[in-house]
């Protein structure tokens, strides 16, 4: 995503992909119109079989990248990668923090989720990798010149782990919340306002059962949105159409609360798919959800509110707030009641016609790249 607008801005980027064509998810010209096949200059392939072992021991696996590596004034560098920070000199290095990735791989007590990244060996060796993988992430950090990263407040494990790594750290902490664009900025069908029934989607992961070795984070609140829309059914209101995606942990908890009440008729489920046909779903939809739990907004909900789709969702404005302008469209809901009031306050093609339009402006204005990209160009 910033290498798209960094080049767009006039900065020479170049970027590596280190995926097979079989890991779609991480592969550029899956979510980017502007990234084609085959790729242009300005892309290059270097495949990495095994991220883990070649961060651990780059001069052995990955020599050539990082001697590419060292050619540029600023490297971006996420997930595993930031173990590169001390040997890309006389590059700036800069981390570039997705998701969970400090979560997982710089938090001292997540060597289990080490372990599962680790499919070879005797389970001594894997310890020792975890052990290694860890420390050599927490020191690297030492090396870079910024953080992007997601604010304080969000996920607790994050902020104890970036205050944690940033003790003595002299590096500029860039606060990011946002999304491409890309994947959606092709579609320009306007939402259908039925009329006489609503048609809804819900493609945020089913996981929302509190568990041992689970983060507030993971908590997506499906189940929330599954009982809110059955008392909106059960009060026989407007006739629903909900399309979930099979997606998530807790898929099979899902279908039980699916199959035991009103929402049996209601709900059509469907396989995980690609983008271009995920966006059919969307331009078929009234309103869409985003998270009703612990989490926080992800793409799915940003993409509905930049193609005018009314969002269910709770915001997180007490954290995310601050980096906002203009009212918040967002209809918030934590609890089944709250859902189902929401869907009743969007029954009306007037009122959806509304919340449409302020959605859009709302994405456009404080869910793209362009605050962080503009304090990346203030600092390379």
């Amino acid at each position: 995503m910033y290498a798209i607008e960094l080049r767009a801005a006039g900065v020479d980027v170049t970027y590596f992909v280190t995926t097979t064509e079989v890991d779609t998810l991480s592969r550029p010209e899956n979510h980017y119109p502007e990234v084609g096949v085959p790729y242009e200059k300005w892309v290059i392939e270097y495949i990495v079989k095994n991220p883990l072992r070649a961060n651990i021991f780059p001069h052995l696996y990955i020599g050539g990248l990082v001697r590419e590596l060292k050619t540029f004034d600023f490297v971006f560098l996420s997930g595993m990668y930031l173990m590169l920070a001390p040997i890309v000199s006389p590059a700036k290095a800069v981390f570039l923090s997705h998701g969970s990735d400090l979560d997982v791989w710089c938090d001292k007590k997540s060597y289990g989720l080490w372990l599962q990244e680790i499919r070879r060996g005797s389970a001594m060796v894997g310890s020792l990798f975890s052990l290694i993988g860890v420390a050599k992430m927490r020191k690297a950090f030492k090396s870079c010149a910024a953080l992007i990263t997601f604010p304080f407040g969000l996920s607790s494990d994050r902020d104890r782990v970036v205050r944690d790594i940033s003790r003595n750290w002299r590096g500029r902490l860039v606060e990011r919340f946002d999304v491409s664009f890309s994947p959606v900025s092709m579609s320009d069908k306007k939402p259908p306002f039925h009329e006489n029934r609503l048609v809804l989607l819900c493609a945020v992961r089913c996981s929302f059962l509190p568990s041992p070795g689970r983060s507030p984070s993971d908590m997506k609140g499906v189940d929330v949105i599954l009982k809110g829309v059955e008392k909106y059914i059960d009060e026989r209101r407007l006739p629903v159409v909900l399309h979930i995606v099979e997606k998530g942990v807790d898929l099979e908890l899902a279908k039980k609360i699916v199959s035991s009440g009103a929402l049996r008729e209601n709900v059509v489920w469907h396989k995980e798919m690609p983008f271009n046909k995920l966006l059919t779903l969307y331009e078929e939809a009234d309103i869409c959800f985003d998270q009703t739990s612990t989490s926080w907004l992800g793409a799915i909900g940003v993409y509905a509110l930049y193609m005018g789709r009314p969002l269910i969702a709770n915001s997180r404005s007490e954290v995310l707030g601050h980096m906002w302008t203009g009212s918040n469209p967002i209809c918030e809901a934590v609890s089944s009641a709250q859902v189902r009031d929401c869907l009743v306050a969007l029954e009306s093609v007037e009122v959806r016609k509304e919340v449409s339009e302020r959605s859009k402006v709302f994405a456009k204005t404080n869910l793209g790249p362009s605050r962080v990209v503009g304090e990346i160009l203030d600092f390379i």
